[in-house]
């Protein structure tokens, strides 16, 4: 009887156990996307400053807690690209040249139940346009839509915020010295007191004193 009920307890402490550790894994999945089935440690990517000749890659890790297979696709960017990708074993072949290796990445649109996954995103800056084809510049948002077997919900979505910035670092020193130089008459104004709903205006006036053509391409005050 003693052992018998020493072996349930056991059994009991196990399954506890076993539990914790389950829930413990999972924890670091914070957001959730179809109907609380599919997983992610974050739901969106903040890049801060990206030049506009570079391209940044960042992953999440996604989890699928349902009993079914997901179709995962993404649209809505032709400069964000994210794909889907899984931790697959390798064939006989392979693992005798893998050096301990027993896996490999491999891009998909499936993501089996109870499995993890990973989605990469791709930043591609240069081709973050206007509608007149020239480069956008400054705070940029862009959202993009996770298709999940073949559905489309607004709330399930990634945002991409970045910061777009010119990369001075390939000007050799003569196109450096050569460059467009601002320069204001007045760097600052102090309007004083000013009443509740009133307009108050000011005009910064400036000049190029550098060799090249100067481009005004965002302002923003602070």
């Amino acid at each position: 009887m003693k052992r018998i009920l020493f072996l349930s307890i056991s059994l009991l402490l196990g399954s506890l156990l076993w539990a914790q550790t389950a829930e413990q894994d999972l924890s670091k999945y914070k957001f959730k996307m179809a109907n609380d089935k599919l997983l992610l440690e974050k739901n969106q990517f903040n890049l801060g400053n990206v030049y506009n000749d570079e391209t940044k890659t960042e992953t999440v890790e996604v989890y699928n807690v349902s009993d079914s297979a997901m179709a995962i696709t993404f649209n809505g960017s032709n400069f964000v690209k994210m794909t889907l990708s899984v931790e697959v074993p390798l064939s006989k072949k392979e693992l005798k040249t893998a050096n301990g290796v027993t896996t490999k990445t491999q891009v998909t649109t499936v993501l089996a139940p109870k499995s993890v996954g990973k989605i990469t995103m791709e930043y591609l800056t240069s081709l973050n346009k206007t509608q007149e084809g020239k480069q956008n510049w400054g705070a940029q948002n862009q959202r993009v839509n996770v298709v999940v077997n073949g559905k489309q919900d607004h709330r399930n979505a990634f945002n991409v915020r970045a910061t777009i910035v010119e990369n001075f670092a390939s000007l050799s020193e003569e196109e450096k010295a050569k460059a467009p130089r601002i320069e204001f008459e007045m760097p600052s104004y102090n309007f004083g007191t000013v009443n509740q709903g009133e307009q108050v205006v000011y005009e910064f006036v400036y000049k190029n004193i550098g060799e090249r053509d100067l481009e005004v391409r965002n302002v923003k005050g602070s």
